[in-house]
């Protein structure tokens, strides 16, 4: 395992507290008629949000790497019996803290659902969109592993395939065409939108774990066409966000030159890395927090607060870091008193 990687999946989930500070900030400004930020701000804003759309691929290029070491030279029928804690690890947590994400929103928002809606916000991942793939590939992973492990181009070009295809049908034109109307039964319930965005990060995982001797050098030779591709991606992601110009696919793209520099960075390279692995550690538990305190921070801070709005950057750091805080305390605090297992019941 490249010892990088943990510190990367801190940098994931730091983003995403970042992402949905910054998102739901600027929704209340509007919601509650509180003072707006300048155009200059706002830019600066959004340029940062921007850099969030890689956090879902990090976690599945990082889960498929690290399934990799726990199923490897396991028959399939061993892998499944190993994959059942796995499996209770990321969807009694999910069930738990999406219930009480939904009371939040009844409070904060009056947001109520009959029970077939709840049932259906469970099944499609609301709030948590990450969660129905990561399960789905979690699924499959035995089979993607026995797959990748004698054709990884294949592999690649499979999933490679069924994210361009179901891209181009979630957002019609993206790859320069359009397909035919007959071509949207293609597209599943449910994994739909997660599949377009995201489908190729967790075999890569699988792919470069089982191939890294072969990958890596490869890597490190061209890292420069990746960074540059990914500079200018990100950059033109950013300008259509603020408005100034329009590449769809740009954002879509992104994460697919980012993720495999990953591979070629030093550890000792990362600033605060110890920080970053032990926020990666607690990733998951912060993923499924992070949502309902941002959530409850806005209301508060537009119904007590207001005057936070004037300075919008300052409010979203305040709330990043409460929600941080806050997050790792309370996980912290549950591990101590309670022991591993109960904490993996709570928080994955």
């Amino acid at each position: 395992m490249n010892r990088q990687f943990p510190a990367f999946r801190g940098i994931a989930i730091l983003l995403v507290i970042i992402n949905h500070s910054i998102v739901l900030s600027l929704l209340n400004t509007s919601q509650y008629d509180l003072p707006k930020p300048g155009v200059i701000e706002t830019n600066i804003l959004l340029f940062i949000k921007e850099i969030g759309v890689i956090a879902v691929p990090t976690f599945l290029f990082l889960a498929g790497s690290f399934m990799v070491y726990s199923l490897r030279n396991k028959p399939i029928l061993k892998a499944y019996k190993m994959l059942l804690p796995a499996l209770q690890n990321a969807i009694v947590p999910y069930v738990i803290w999406s219930l009480v994400f939904y009371l939040t929103v009844f409070f904060v928002r009056g947001e109520i659902y009959d029970i077939f809606g709840y049932l259906k916000n469970i099944l499609v991942g609301y709030p948590y969109n990450f969660i129905p793939i990561l399960v789905f590939y979690i699924l499959l992973s035995p089979l993607i592993l026995k797959l990748a492990e004698k054709y990884p181009f294949l592999t690649m070009l499979i999933f490679g395939g069924i994210q361009v295809v179901l891209a181009n049908i979630s957002v019609p034109g993206i790859i320069g065409f359009k397909f035919p109307e007959v071509m949207k039964l293609l597209a599943p319930p449910v994994l739909r939108i997660p599949l377009a965005l995201w489908a190729v990060f967790y075999p890569f995982g699988i792919v470069f774990s089982l191939h890294s001797n072969k990958i890596q050098p490869w890597l490190k030779k061209y890292w420069w066409i990746f960074a540059l591709s990914a500079f200018c991606l990100y950059l033109v992601a950013s300008l259509q966000e603020v408005g100034y110009l329009e590449f769809k696919a740009a954002e879509w793209l992104l994460p697919v030159f980012v993720i495999p520099l990953y591979t070629i960075v030093e550890r000792k390279k990362i600033p605060i890395v110890s920080f970053l692995e032990k926020m990666g550690k607690r990733s998951y538990g912060i993923y499924l927090l992070n949502i309902i305190f941002i959530t409850t921070f806005v209301y508060l801070t537009a119904t007590y607060l207001p005057w936070l709005y004037h300075i919008l950057s300052l409010h979203i750091i305040i709330i990043s870091l409460f929600t941080l805080g806050i997050s790792t305390w309370i996980m912290d605090t549950t591990e101590k008193r309670t022991g591993r297992n109960v904490y993996r019941s709570i928080f994955g």
